[in-house]
């Protein structure tokens, strides 16, 4: 799954946006991460549904703790694919199928131009 992360941090990239790929971070070093920089969109992959419950108090704790109040909670990965009702339960405001997709979704929802026709 790391080549699924490392794709959508490239299209992103290449959308003009500004990404902090972490990769097997613990959930304290995540929070700290949002607390001290003011990220527009915090995003979230899950492909193991084992750990959907941790990922919803993450989810609930970035939220929180984050230097943007405003700041969008984007989710992806197989586990919400699976269990789209996954999405709103852990109270994201986008989830994408595509890299492309989820780029335009961020553009629109932080009022950026969309990066790609």
């Amino acid at each position: 799954m790391l080549f699924g992360l490392t794709l959508m941090a490239e299209v992103f990239r290449r959308g003009g946006w500004r990404v902090s790929l972490v990769q097997e971070a613990a959930p304290g070093e995540l929070v700290d991460m949002v607390r001290t920089e003011a990220f527009a969109v915090i995003a979230l992959s899950l492909t193991d549904e084992r750990f959907y419950p941790e990922t919803r108090k993450l989810a609930a704790k970035l939220r929180g703790a984050s230097a943007n109040p405003g700041a969008a909670l984007m989710v992806g990965g197989r586990a919400f694919a699976e269990s789209p009702e996954r999405i709103s339960e852990i109270g994201a405001d986008l989830s994408a199928a595509t890299a492309q997709d989820a780029l335009r979704a961020a553009d629109r929802l932080v009022g950026r131009a969309l990066a790609f026709a």
